[in-house]
């Protein structure tokens, strides 16, 4: 993972924006001031040379890789408890992922808010991996895990919770109502974890069990109190901290960086402290993401609409741009009244985007996939120009045209239609067979760089078709949606046959609850050996 350093545009400039941790410990921001304070004070983005030698800017060696990754006494901190937060209604789907993926004597079991799970994860298991699965890289400064072979699965090793959405681990339960008393107990738990996890540099996030915390939320002042303390009583711990996710709270995950994070609900509810480690990030890094929780809002507000905005509202006569045909066409069957500004389409809803701009939800899927687990920051790659695209069960067309969008040539298999209104089906780089998808194979040694499965059909019968491509070598990466039943309660053999069968066939295998993904509906995704 590369390193995103934070940049200060002077060391004057970095005091005036560390005082404003100061005064009393009630003391809470007002946000639009706060906001105002921290753009007049602090530029993050000019030259970062005034920094001198801090955590951020030196250069990795053993001893730091030591330090952060492998000092024993870590264990000493370290806290048993473990906190998964899941979609409603989906807690005992996640149980069981959880017992078969972090079996052992973890006893999971359901908190009395339906959307929490707990359990304990002992320390060994975070050691063991991180002694045995990966190594320091001298050339990149930086921590890899270690090649698949035989011995060595790391798509097994490293646990992938699909149902969790979002997972605090080496937690700490805090029953007192003061903020006061709050700040305090998280500060000791931060410091004495620091004293044996060196890590360069931290951030802090506030939740509730349903969504980030806002400023009129009482504990949403505990971060400026953490950081006040933590002035005031260790400097090298406060200027390693991540000053621009405060901005910014779903900047991606930094290279052996600590996220702090604070789950609470109200005044009077007891709440959580969760410390991710450097090493307990990279054990859980599957489960955990690259980006923070709640990257939801602005995937929705933000992304979605800038990048249909993108696609429409340019000229596409005479344009290189993939795909462009297709947006022509969609274009053409546009009702003349539909506003292709920019503000115009954030005002639309999801649903009120796809029914006018794609052919189906199912679109928006992949878009939030590749945008949740972009190349730079993880081993799943993107969909390239000219790569072949094998999309079963495509109809009505949203894989099939996302995949064209990329630039790729793309065969559509379906006993139904592709949705005219969304597709140019003249295209050279699409050929779509109207045929059972589960009867097609490649002829010959015809292979694909993509096989993307989204039927609704059992579980099961998708993940053997996955199988079958992965052991034939037909496809060299897959993205697989595998679709529960309302009423399915047991998912253990599915759970089973991913571990036993698919991961040892792969050489990256990831599961993840998509915000885009239908009710009980997890996203497989991967690369095969």
């Amino acid at each position: 993972m590369n390193q995103i350093k934070p940049k200060i545009s002077s060391i004057s400039n970095l005091s005036k924006f560390q005082n404003n941790f100061k005064g009393g410990e009630n003391e809470i921001h007002n946000n639009k001031e706060y906001e105002e304070q921290e753009d007049k004070d602090v530029n993050y983005f000019e030259n970062d040379s005034d920094l001198g030698d801090t955590n951020l800017n030196k250069k990795k060696d053993e001893k730091d890789f030591h330090d952060i990754y492998q000092d024993p006494k870590q264990r000493e901190e370290y806290k048993t408890l473990t906190i998964v937060r899941v979609k409603e209604n989906h807690a005992d789907l996640a149980l069981q992922q959880l017992r078969i993926q972090l079996e052992g004597k973890t006893g999971w079991t359901k908190s009395k808010d339906n959307r929490l799970v707990i359990g304990n994860v002992p320390w060994m298991k975070i050691s063991d991996f991180i002694n045995k699965n990966t190594y320091f890289d001298p050339e990149y400064f930086n921590i890899k895990l270690k090649d698949n072979d035989n011995k060595n699965n790391n798509s097994v090793i490293q646990p992938f919770i699909g149902f969790s959405k979002q997972i605090f681990p080496n937690c700490i339960g805090v029953e007192e109502q003061s903020n006061i008393k709050w700040a305090d107990i998280a500060y000791e738990f931060i410091k004495n974890t620091y004293k044996h996890c060196k890590w360069r540099t931290w951030r802090i996030q506030i939740v509730t069990p349903t969504s980030e915390a806002k400023v009129t939320n009482y504990r949403f002042q505990l971060r400026d109190m953490v950081l006040k303390k933590t002035k005031r009583f260790n400097s090298g711990l406060f200027t390693c901290y991540n000053f621009k996710s405060i901005k910014n709270s779903s900047l991606p995950i930094q290279e052996d960086e600590a996220l702090v994070q604070f789950l609470c609900t109200d005044k009077k509810s007891p709440g959580y402290i969760s410390i991710i480690t450097p090493p307990i990030y990279k054990y859980l890094e599957k489960t955990i993401g690259v980006y923070p929780s709640f990257f939801n809002r602005e995937f929705n507000h933000q992304l979605i609409p800038t990048y249909i905005h993108q696609l429409f509202s340019q000229d596409q006569t005479g344009t290189s741009q993939y795909g462009s045909n297709h947006i022509k066409h969609i274009k053409s069957y546009l009702d003349p009244s539909i506003s292709l500004e920019l503000e115009d389409i954030k005002s639309m809803t999801v649903d009120e985007i796809v029914d006018n701009f794609l052919p189906s939800r199912s679109f928006l899927k992949l878009f939030e996939l590749f945008q949740k687990f972009p190349k730079s920051l993880t081993p799943f790659p993107p969909m390239r120009p000219n790569e072949t695209v094998v999309d079963l069960g495509s109809s009505p067309g949203g894989w099939t045209l996302f995949s064209l969008l990329q630039g790729c040539r793309v065969t559509s298999i379906d006993k139904s239609p592709l949705d005219p209104k969304s597709l140019d089906c003249n295209d050279k780089n699409l050929l779509f067979l109207e045929m059972d998808a589960f009867e097609f194979r490649p002829h010959g040694d015809q292979t694909f760089d993509w096989l993307i499965i989204d039927m609704k059909v059992p579980p099961m019968k998708s993940l053997k078709l996955l199988s079958e491509w992965l052991k034939s070598k037909y496809c060299r990466n897959f993205i697989v949606n595998l679709k529960y039943q309302v009423t399915e309660r047991i998912i253990r053999d599915h759970e089973t046959f991913i571990i036993n069968d698919i991961s040892p066939k792969t050489s990256y295998i990831n599961l993840h609850c998509l915000d885009r993904n239908g009710f009980k509906e997890l996203t497989l995704f991967g690369i095969s050996k």
